[in-house]
């Protein structure tokens, strides 16, 4: 995945992959299920019934690809998006190992 610029928003460093993937928001000592609807390297967008409370910065935790630190960047209408505080190439290698398809294994020569 070549880091790329979002047409509408020309913000997104990374390709975004379309996914469905079950998860959970852990924000302070709240826990709250939710399923991963895209991902890219830096990054994701998760759809849940309502946003953990607690700081802004936390955990997502999705399945088969474990752990990722991150900090929610907005939410809002059962959505949230996340940022991930982990290396991209870590994230990557993590996504790739798991769902080659995506072309995320592109981004571990390109991310940082």
């Amino acid at each position: 995945m070549n880091p790329t610029q979002d047409a509408s928003h020309g913000r997104r460093r990374y390709e975004r992959k379309h996914v469905l993937l079950a998860g959970r928001l852990l924000r302070g000592e709240d826990t709250v299920p939710c399923l991963v609807t895209d991902i890219s390297a830096n990054g994701a967008r998760i759809m849940l019934d309502r946003c953990p409370g607690g700081d802004r910065f936390g955990a997502l935790h999705i399945d088969r690809f474990g752990l990722f630190t991150g900090e929610v960047r907005w939410s809002g209408d059962g959505s949230a998006g996340i940022r991930f505080l982990d290396r991209p190439k870590t994230v990557a290698a993590a996504v790739a190992a798991v769902l080659p398809f995506t072309g995320m294994g592109e981004a571990l020569t390109d991310a940082a």
